[in-house]
């Protein structure tokens, strides 16, 4: 919600189904959607640098409480690995006979895999809007694990500060085009993020319960 304007909401849809035999996470009724009458009527956002990719799978969304112009948003764009669907980042089903899952374990696409290559808007990632939505800019592929994680959070007093729940948590100082580990948390499973309106320094992140999945 706009802080300055509680007509005006965004919100994100996810298309999924998840059944005994196996999980789609994705497609065409995934999106971003904007109202300006306090929810009577929503327009999808599309186009304007938003991915072009018919399959969208979950998003994360906030905007900045000092910017409302401004919106960030992380975006599980087309088949993507890490789902359980045993795909590999480009779709293609993983080999059975290969060791492990196809693609979406690490962060950065493509951390612990030798040189991170360079950001691609056809994968999933950052992107960021500073005119209220109408025009979008893609910024990185690093995130974690969309479908699982996809919380972003904007500091409340400067719109360049971000964070990013995943294993682990992760911040940016530069408006999301580099996002770097924070370090000194006790556990490496992060699902939700709060920060204070009123301190941007005082964050709580939580996790989930010893034990669960």
């Amino acid at each position: 919600m706009d802080p300055g304007n509680p007509n005006v909401l965004y919100a994100a849809s996810y298309q999924r189904r998840r059944v005994p035999w196996g999980f789609n996470g994705g497609g065409t009724g995934s999106g971003i959607w904007k109202t300006t009458d306090a929810g009577k009527s929503w327009t999808k956002l599309t186009g304007n640098g938003l991915p072009a990719n018919p399959i969208i799978g979950r998003i994360g969304l906030d905007l900045a409480r000092s910017k409302p112009s401004t919106i960030y948003a992380s975006i599980e764009v087309g088949a993507s690995g890490g789902t359980g669907a045993n795909v590999n980042d480009d779709g293609t089903l993983v080999d059975p006979g290969t060791q492990g899952r196809g693609g979406g374990g690490g962060f950065g696409g493509g951390a612990g895999r030798g040189a991170t290559p360079p950001p691609d808007p056809k994968k999933s990632g950052i992107w960021r809007s500073d005119d209220s939505g109408k025009t979008w800019r893609f910024l990185s592929n690093s995130m974690d694990r969309p479908m699982y994680y996809s919380q972003i959070r904007v500091d409340p007093t400067n719109p360049e500060i971000a964070y990013q729940g995943g294993a682990p948590f992760f911040k940016t100082v530069d408006g999301g085009k580099t996002w770097r580990q924070v370090q000194g948390l006790a556990h490496s499973d992060h699902h939700a993020i709060w920060i204070d309106p009123r301190d941007g320094k005082h964050l709580m992140v939580g996790r989930p319960r010893p034990g669960s999945s």
